[in-house]
């Protein structure tokens, strides 16, 4: 038994082993350190993510490193980037794929929008997509407006607070795959503290509210059309605080950037 064990923890590190020889093959990876092996700087993370402080564990690094440094997340070596060159080389560059961390692609499956690259990629989009077509969520406004309805006079209507609100806050902050649930949360507490915003998405809501024949009459499509101002602050709010403030990306060769080398197969 001791030598079977002693035989897998030795094949358990073989990856390790590769990376490192990978590393000192080359003396121009960014700062920072790779930390335990495996671990690294994972549960660290971990936490930041837990208790919700996840962004200023990532400003952190930037302000020690600066906007490129190399750490562990979820046992593989990884570059962390940041800023809008970041950005543009991460979304426009050709030597990336979406490959996901192992405990993403647990979760959501390795077939899913974000985890394939390429050709794959294309076609999954465009299939999405059609089904996402304006043609087709024409369709559901009013359900979709019913259904709101609905969830209103269940749980907010007469009600001086609010209680089911804050784990439902939570949940979204945590789950940054809720784009349109966190769009939605960051939109209602900029509007709690912005009088002027609010008044008017106030009267734009009501100016569509008034050319209803009755409270029962649902939304249309050219109703959405009509909130333009509405529209306008939930991009807004899009561009100060992204739903998801980051992702993962995987070389598929040795890439620079920022004048750095980030080796073939890290994340």
């Amino acid at each position: 038994m001791y030598y079977l064990l002693l035989f897998f923890t030795f094949f358990s590190f073989l990856p390790i082993f590769f990376i490192l020889k990978k590393r000192r093959s080359s003396n121009r990876l960014p700062p920072g350190s790779l930390g335990i092996p495996i671990i690294g700087q994972s549960l660290s993370f971990a936490r930041a993510l837990r208790d919700n402080t996840a962004e200023k564990w990532l400003e952190d690094r930037v302000n020690k490193y600066g906007p490129i440094s190399k750490l562990t997340l979820f046992g593989k070596p990884t570059i962390f980037i940041h800023g809008q060159e970041a950005n543009k080389f991460v979304f426009t560059g050709n030597s990336l794929n979406n490959q996901q961390p192992t405990s993403v692609q647990t979760l959501l499956g390795k077939r899913n929008l974000t985890g394939v690259s390429g050709q794959d990629h294309k076609r999954l989009r465009g299939a999405l997509m059609t089904f996402l077509k304006p043609e087709v969520l024409k369709q559901y406004v009013g359900k979709m407006d019913r259904e709101i309805k609905k969830h209103f006079e269940m749980h907010w209507q007469g009600k001086e607070t609010v209680t089911e609100i804050v784990d439902n806050v939570r949940s979204v902050m945590f789950a940054g795959y809720d784009t349109i649930a966190t769009l939605t949360t960051f939109m209602i507490r900029h509007l709690a503290s912005d009088p002027v915003v609010y008044a008017e998405i106030l009267k734009e809501q009501e100016e569509i509210d008034a050319q209803k024949s009755s409270s029962e009459e649902l939304l249309t499509w050219d109703d959405l059309a009509k909130m333009k101002y509405t529209w306008r602050v939930a991009l807004e709010i899009l561009r100060i605080i992204p739903p998801a403030f980051g992702g993962f990306r995987r070389t598929q060769k040795d890439t620079e950037f920022g004048g750095y080398v980030i080796p073939e197969g890290w994340q």
